[in-house]
């Protein structure tokens, strides 16, 4: 009896650690992700409770990501060979480090125009999803899923990245039969 007082206080009380900080507005893509989070569960899960989300984050396409960084090592690329060539170090001519100059600003130039046409809405998902789900020993376990969304907000793949509450072998998730479990 003590340990399910316990359990229950834990959950209660720590749960509050979870909701959204105040004077902390959730974004318009945050709160999309969490319904679609909620959509899924309750598609997949025969009993769960308690929803909770923490570390929402917007992760750049691939494509934005390669950009990105590509745009940011020529701009570094672009003021080392300048310190270079000003502490002597460099062995061009003026007229060679001026071209070699003007050539990486036109490709830094170029990736940028590349960047503002790549979607902006292109970007996937994190959330972690917190709730109390029925496992079957007709008990509630308090799991955390770390779900990875597309840029639709359709759910891509999950993974259980934590627990609270022990039990014994064998027992497992109560998913939903039509539940189509992507992991």
């Amino acid at each position: 009896m003590k340990k399910i007082y316990a359990l229950s206080v834990l959950i209660i009380f720590g749960s509050y650690a979870f909701v959204t900080p105040v004077g902390e507005k959730a974004t318009e893509a945050q709160e999309f992700a969490e319904k679609s989070v909620l959509g899924w569960a309750d598609k997949t899960f025969e009993f769960y409770d308690g929803a909770r989300f923490e570390n929402f984050a917007e992760i750049p396409s691939q494509e934005q990501f390669i950009v990105e960084n590509k745009i940011m090592m020529l701009q570094e690329f672009f003021t080392d060979q300048e310190s270079m060539f000003k502490e002597g170090k460099s062995k061009k001519t003026k007229e060679e480090f001026d071209a070699s100059q003007k050539k990486t600003s036109r490709k830094i130039d170029s990736l940028n125009v590349v960047l503002t046409k790549i979607d902006p809405k292109g970007k996937n998902y994190e959330i972690h999803f917190w709730a109390n789900i029925m496992v079957s020993n007709a008990v509630t376990v308090y799991y955390q899923h770390l779900v990875k969304l597309d840029s639709k907000f359709n759910v891509m793949s999950t993974k259980i990245t934590g627990k609270i509450g022990t039990q014994p072998d064998g027992v497992k998730i109560l998913y939903k039969k039509t539940a189509t479990i992507k992991g």
